[in-house]
């Protein structure tokens, strides 16, 4: 079985300014909320209870933009991947309806034009690439296509040559 796990790249960095922002941002709205314009304690409280929440949830949305993994899973049944922590229902393209499977380099945004985050969709398809040029191409039997990305595309040829010679080329 081939297993691989792509995480955004330098992503400790980004979660570390994103925490920088909200505290920064918390602590500026919070010390306004001391001015002698909210003389009433508890109006106070319910300000600082309001201003908590959205910096809470963009938090969250750091949490979700920057601590996304794809993980794909190819054995003798199947080719399946995820994108968490967005979706925790894995996508399973069986082999009997792989027609192709190989590993190829592509131009994320000149071929994949619209979508973000990890998922696109263009004329050549879907593709599920965080990071890189390289990636997995599935051509169905039904016409469709996927691209799922890979940062390890010498290691991914050679498992696909060596267990699946009848689909890669």
């Amino acid at each position: 079985m081939y297993t691989e796990i792509q995480r955004v790249p330098y992503r400790v960095y980004a979660m570390a300014f994103a925490i920088i922002i909200v505290l920064v941002g918390g602590y500026y709205f919070f010390s306004i909320t001391n001015e002698s314009s909210f003389d009433d304690p508890g109006f106070r409280r319910f300000i600082r209870l309001i201003a908590l929440g959205p910096l809470l949830l963009m938090l969250l949305f750091f949490y979700v933009i920057i601590y996304r993994t794809i993980t794909t899973q190819i054995d003798d049944e199947s080719v399946r991947f995820r994108v968490s922590p967005l979706s925790v229902k894995w996508q399973v393209i069986p082999w009997k309806e792989i027609e192709r499977a190989y590993v190829r380099e592509y131009a994320l945004v000149g071929e994949y034009p619209r979508g973000s985050g990890g998922i696109r969709q263009g004329p050549n398809g879907w593709v599920y690439a965080l990071n890189g040029t390289y990636g997995l191409q599935i051509e169905k039997k039904s016409g469709g296509k996927i691209l799922v990305g890979t940062m390890n595309p010498a290691e991914l040829k050679a498992f696909l040559d060596k267990n699946f010679s009848s689909v890669s080329a």
